[in-house]
This record gives structure tokens, sequence and C-alpha cells, in this order.
């Protein structure tokens, strides 16, 4: 069985994608908004843990205090 498009198909499902991908802009744009940058210190700290071996944490006050205190 064949299916037959038509151009109205088509353009009915080009201004559905255009409509998905301005409010994924809008959405992105929100969220640049919402969340501050990051602190050039996390890049220093980031670029610490990436030249030492690995480190397990037990939990996750562990592992932030980790980071508060031995980087």
């Amino acid at each position: 069985m064949s299916e037959t498009v038509t151009l109205q198909d088509i353009h009915n499902d080009l201004e559905f994608l255009k409509e998905k991908v301005t409010h994924i802009e809008q959405e992105i744009d929100m969220l640049k908004d919402i969340n501050p940058e990051v602190r050039e210190e996390y890049f220093q700290k980031l670029k610490v843990i990436e030249k030492t071996k690995g480190k397990t944490f037990d939990n996750k006050e562990d592992f932030l205090e980790y980071l508060e205190n031995e980087i």
C-alpha cells in the first residue's frame, strides 16, 4: 500500500516542526536566564580534579566537603 503525500501535508509537517523548534529555542533562552554562569573558581577546581586519580565518596555530603576543603 503506497501513501500519497501532498504539498499541503508537507507544509503542515514543516509548520509543526517550526513551532516545535521555536518552542525549544524559547525554553533554552529561559533556562539561560534562570541558571547563572559558572564561576571561574569551579573551572579551576575541575582542572585539579581532572589531574588527580579517581576518588570515590560514600555520599554527596562527603563529595561536597571534599570540593570545598580539599581542592
